[in-house]
């Protein structure tokens, strides 16, 4: 039986931050930029000090929370792991924390969340000429299929490792794309060894 956004997660908007308040080394923040393939995939370049604690929410992060993108490109999700525990949601994010873990698991929700018919009705919903968002009323309207715990679990763990294989994929051709310019360089600059190609011709 479908149940909305709102009725399983806490929602929550991500910490504001000045330009002026970031530092090179603290508290990592998330930013929209660091969702990556369903994770966060890179260690923020922003920082929060550690000794400025803020007043109010709690805006640290824990593994199976998931966040998503509230502005720009709406409906990037990712899955929050034991490795970024303790990192604060940044501007522009929104925080899901599952009420019920047992009920709804937190992979089932990015792959839910993620999917073609979902990332349809966030371009629907979102509003905005020049930076579209989404609200946090429409998005706590969403309507979440909520198939068995069992069910729930198997969807997620083999879409994550389908997510896996496309991160690997990504990172050999990042690694091959680097290569290749390396080399064009190399070969381009004068410095390369004369085969005699040239002299040939």
């Amino acid at each position: 039986m479908p149940r909305t956004l709102a009725d399983l997660c806490d929602i929550q908007i991500g910490l504001v931050v000045r330009p002026e308040e970031f530092r090179e080394v603290g508290v990592p923040v998330v930013g929209a930029r660091d969702l990556v393939g369903h994770r966060l995939t890179r260690v923020p370049e922003r920082h929060l000090d550690p000794d400025g604690r803020r007043p109010g929410r709690d805006y640290r992060l824990s593994a199976g929370d998931v966040l998503l993108t509230r502005s720009g490109t709406v409906g990037r999700v990712a899955l929050v792991t034991e490795a970024e525990q303790g990192w604060l949601n940044g501007p522009h994010l929104i925080r899901l924390r599952v009420r019920d873990p047992a009920a709804v698991d937190s992979a089932y929700l990015v792959a839910y969340l993620s999917a073609p018919a979902t990332q349809r009705w966030f371009q629907r919903v979102a509003t905005g000429s020049a930076v579209q968002h989404v609200s946090l009323r429409m998005l706590g309207q969403l309507s979440v299929r909520l198939p068995p715990p069992a069910e729930q679990h198997e969807v997620g763990r083999m879409l994550a490792a389908l997510d896996d294989k496309v991160r690997a994929h990504e990172e050999v051709v990042r690694a091959t794309r680097a290569l290749r310019g390396a080399l064009a360089d190399l070969l381009t600059s004068g410095d390369a060894p004369d085969d005699g190609i040239a002299s040939s011709r």
